[in-house]
C-alpha cells in the first residue's frame, strides 16, 4: 500500500516507465531520451517512487528499461541542445505546474522581461522550447482531471486524440472540491496535487499524449 500523498507520483513514474517502453519498442535502447520538467525538483519527486535512479551527469536509470539513454533536465537548461525523443513530465495545471504560476518568480526575473501580449507570454516561449528539443517525437505526460492549459490549447487548436474521461476545462487547483462529499480538497507542494482526507478520495490520473515536431 501507498501512502496516498505518494499515489499521483507513482502514477507519473508509471506513465513515463511506459512511454520509455514505447520509445524502445519503435527506435531501440540506443537512443537519448531526454525527461524535461519545469524545476529540478519534478525529477527528483520521481526519484522518490523508485521507479528511477539517479546517476551523476544528469543521467537517469529507469529500473525496467536499464538500458535507455535518460538525461534530464530543466526546460531553461536544455535550450539549444537536440535529443533523439523527448519526455515532457510536469504538464499539470497549477502553482508549481507548467505554465508556472508563482507570481513574482525571482528566477523568471532574472531571466525575462515583462510581456503582457498573451496569458504566460514567457512560459509558452519555454514550453515551445520544450517540445522542439526532439529530433523524433515529444511525449507529454499529465493528469487526465488536470492537464496544463498549454495542452489543452493544443488539443483543441489541433484536433489532437484524447481519451474521452480528460478534463478539457482549465481547473482552479485552489478551489477544488471532492466530487464524492464536497469538501475542499487539501493542497500541500511536494506532498499532492490534490486530495481529500475526509474520505480518502484521490483523483490523480495520468495519461500521456505524442507530438510529432
Amino acid at each position: 500500500m501507498f501512502d496516498d500523498s505518494v499515489k499521483p507520483m507513482k502514477a507519473l513514474a508509471a506513465t513515463v516507465e511506459n512511454i520509455i517502453g514505447e520509445i524502445i519498442a519503435e527506435y531501440g535502447a540506443d537512443k537519448s531520451i531526454l525527461l524535461i520538467g519545469r524545476y529540478n525538483y519534478d525529477m527528483s519527486k520521481l526519484f522518490n517512487t523508485g521507479v528511477f535512479k539517479e546517476l551523476p551527469g544528469n543521467q537517469i536509470q529507469c529500473v525496467k528499461h536499464p538500458n535507455a539513454k535518460l538525461s534530464f533536465m530543466t526546460a531553461h537548461s536544455a535550450k539549444g541542445l537536440g535529443y533523439d525523443n523527448v519526455i515532457l513530465i510536469n504538464m499539470f495545471e497549477g502553482k508549481f505546474g507548467f505554465p508556472c504560476q508563482i507570481e513574482d518568480d525571482p528566477i523568471m526575473q532574472l531571466v525575462t522581461y515583462e510581456d503582457n501580449s498573451m496569458p504566460f507570454a514567457e512560459e509558452r516561449r519555454l514550453f515551445y522550447v520544450a517540445m522542439t528539443r526532439t529530433k523524433n517525437r515529444v511525449y507529454i505526460a499529465a493528469p487526465k482531471n488536470r492537464p496544463s492549459r498549454f495542452l489543452i490549447e493544443l488539443i483543441n487548436d489541433y484536433n489532437l486524440p484524447v481519451d474521452a474521461d480528460i478534463n478539457m476545462q482549465v481547473v482552479d487547483l485552489f478551489n477544488l472540491r471532492c466530487p464524492q462529499c464536497g469538501f475542499p480538497l487539501k493542497y500541500e507542494f511536494n506532498k499532492n496535487y490534490g486530495f481529500n482526507k475526509s474520505c480518502g478520495a484521490d483523483f490523480i490520473f495520468f495519461g500521456s499524449f505524442v507530438l510529432n515536431v
